[in-house]
């Protein structure tokens, strides 16, 4: 995972009028140091998407770990390579931050209070084993499916996350629900995670008001080797995933040409067999996935 910290040079504060109001601009400049688990080469689109990297309309301005400037909202994120060092970016970030100066400070002194909570739940879980937890697959002695899917208790870790927002939008809500995790998160990996929950309201913060977001979140622990978007089957977190097995009464021949499979072949009826991603039958049980839900980046929840 990239590392992403404010440069020692670089950050500006300037102040402005607009309709009578103040509005304060911070500019800051933030190191990326990429690592060799990111892409190479990557575009400074990607860039802007890594973790931890400010999210216009989202993040607020926080010139160093542990300080907060409230209500100071991300407007642009511009990202620029390293002349000579292909693994290096700066981001170029502005916030603003509207209001007179000299109208009352929000209650809260401790800008940390709007930093997000995140509390750590476990509970139990029901779900289809097609493979157990030693790695066996659940079929029958002939190498097929059973008729019963095997249904099981399983231990499902999760977290509620409460964050505040500049603004409160009802659309956040739904944008987020039913969404998994599109990069790695709090040490899981891709679609281990799904928002299976939210709800949202408008918050009075000392003079302003702000949104606050409550959002539960769990992880699915079952992994299997499955087939995503027709590439080479791999280990993956299949919980929140559409998981399918490849079987099929018809094949293709090494001609390309789609074939019924019948015991012996004749007229007897015909007999599902697994087949490979290019539908050629295969002796090993094959299960593609599907991406059911849509994927977003957690780390803007926390």
């Amino acid at each position: 995972m990239a590392i992403i910290r404010p440069a020692r040079y670089g950050d500006q504060t300037t102040t402005e009028m607009r309709d009578g109001k103040v509005t304060k601009k911070f500019t800051q400049v933030l190191d990326v140091e990429l690592e060799a688990t990111d892409p190479d080469p990557i575009s400074g689109l990607e860039v802007t998407q890594l973790n931890n990297a400010p999210r216009p309309g989202f993040s607020v301005y926080v010139p160093r770990p542990g300080l907060v400037v409230p209500f100071a909202t991300c407007r642009t994120v511009t990202p620029a390579p390293v002349q000579g060092n292909r693994r290096r970016w700066t981001l170029t970030c502005t916030f603003e931050k509207n209001g007179n100066d000299d109208e009352p400070k929000p209650d809260s002194s401790d800008p940390n209070s709007l930093l997000p909570i995140v509390e750590p739940f476990s509970e139990t879980g029901e779900a289809v084993m097609l493979e157990d937890f030693d790695g066996t697959k659940i079929l029958d002695p002939f190498g097929d499916l059973f008729d019963e899917p095997m249904r099981v208790p399983i231990p499902i870790d999760g977290v509620k996350v409460t964050r505040y927002v500049p603004t409160y939008d009802e659309s956040t809500l739904s944008n987020w629900l039913e969404t998994t995790n599109k990069t790695e998160w709090r040490n899981q990996p891709e679609d281990a995670w799904c928002v299976t929950a939210i709800t949202g309201q408008p918050i009075q913060f000392g003079n302003f008001t702000i949104g606050q977001i409550n959002l539960t979140i769990k992880a699915h622990p079952l992994e299997l080797k499955v087939s995503l978007k027709g590439a080479a089957p791999k280990l993956h977190r299949i919980g929140w995933l559409g998981v399918r097995a490849a079987r099929s009464t018809t094949f293709l021949d090494d001609d390309g040409k789609r074939q019924t499979n019948r015991a012996d072949g004749g007229a007897n009826p015909p007999l599902a067999t697994w087949v490979d991603k290019d539908g050629k039958k295969s002796e090993e049980p094959y299960f593609q996935a599907f991406r059911v839900r849509r994927q977003r980046e957690f780390s803007a929840i926390a």
